[in-house]
């Protein structure tokens, strides 16, 4: 997915915020910046989470610490899949999502255990709330402990991404949708989106 670069100053705002520009994470770091670009060229790096219209390059702080080999990645993916009794079926297209820097912008630490562990909230709580039936205790207990550690994995998320994800991002639907709607009680601590957020 290609994405169109960033012009709006809420969102550069946000992606100042929560991300490090390219070029100062690598100064900072000494690492050589071409040799980086040039691994991204060539797909075994993952694309910054974002570009500025002014051609700037922002990526999480641990960008440095990605998992670059993809075997090591498939491996790793799968330990945490069984270990979670999570079906992977899609390895090639997250690998791909991977690559094109999508879960950068969905994930506070990207790694192959927090991709699986957030398809595996994800899945729990839609099964726990599918057909909006009233839940008992327990099961009420066991949605808020998936919608808080969902919180923890996830960033706030600004309006350029529920632009270019369609109009919401898994937050809105996962984590404010849920609590709004079982009354459930933020996590402490839990960062907010900003307000000029866009639609929740």
């Amino acid at each position: 997915m290609v994405r169109p670069p960033v012009s709006t100053p809420d969102d550069k705002r946000y992606i100042r915020s929560e991300f490090i520009e390219l070029s100062e994470l690598c100064s900072a770091m000494g690492a050589d910046i071409e040799a980086l670009r040039h691994e991204i060229a060539i797909g075994i790096r993952p694309q910054p989470a974002y570009v500025l219209d002014d051609g700037a390059e922002f990526v999480a702080r641990d960008y440095l610490s990605l998992e670059t080999d993809k075997t090591r990645f498939e491996a790793r993916l799968h330990a945490r899949a069984v270990e979670l009794g999570v079906p992977m079926h899609e390895v090639a297209r997250i690998w791909d999502e991977y690559l094109g820097g999508g879960f950068g912008i969905c994930l506070i630490h990207v790694s192959p255990e927090s991709i699986v562990e957030k398809e595996f909230h994800i899945s729990r709580i839609a099964e726990l709330t599918e057909g909006n039936i009233p839940l008992g205790e327990h099961d009420r207990n066991a949605l808020r402990r998936h919608v808080d550690a969902l919180d923890a994995l996830e960033r706030p998320f600004c309006a350029y991404d529920r632009t270019i994800f369609g109009g919401s991002v898994s937050r809105d639907r996962f984590i404010t949708a849920i609590r709004e709607r079982y009354d459930l009680p933020s996590r402490a601590g839990e960062r907010q989106a900003p307000a000029s957020g866009g639609v929740l």
